[in-house]
């Protein structure tokens, strides 16, 4: 699914993110479709399908035109409902595949105020006791 082994994340200073991926939705399409026993005729129909949105569309398609055919509707099924698992109406791929890789993102802060910690410093009491020596390799 992914053309590339890194993607590129940043945060800009209105604390929204940004993002750089390359993925390949057919190739994700197609790994869907091969968690289903299919029967040729829908198949060889659904196998023209790059995007999900086309995938969507050639299902419906699919169900209205073999109305009739019980195999055909319970294979389209299966796939309409593992589509919309995925996807809900207003996310796309891409949308999706950040959603997935962000969760992975490590979480960074930056604290720059260390002067600023507190507790109190007895400075008489560092003076009087040295670090015990270590001798120089």
């Amino acid at each position: 699914m992914f053309t590339c082994r890194e993607f590129r994340v940043g945060r800009r200073y209105d604390n929204k993110y940004y993002y750089d991926f390359k993925a390949d939705e057919a190739a994700a399409v197609r790994n869907l479709l091969s968690g289903f026993d299919l029967p040729k005729k829908v198949k060889d129909e659904l196998s023209a399908a790059e995007t999900f949105l086309a995938l969507d569309k050639t299902v419906s398609l699919l169900e209205q035109g073999h109305a009739g055919d019980q195999q055909v509707i319970t294979a389209c099924t299966g796939v309409k409902e593992a589509v919309t698992g995925l996807l809900s109406e207003d996310t796309d791929f891409n949308y999706l595949v950040w959603g997935l890789l962000f969760a992975r993102v490590p979480k960074f802060f930056f604290y720059s105020d260390y002067s600023r910690l507190p507790g109190p410093i007895n400075i008489p009491l560092l003076t009087l006791t040295r670090p015990a020596r270590r001798p120089i390799r």
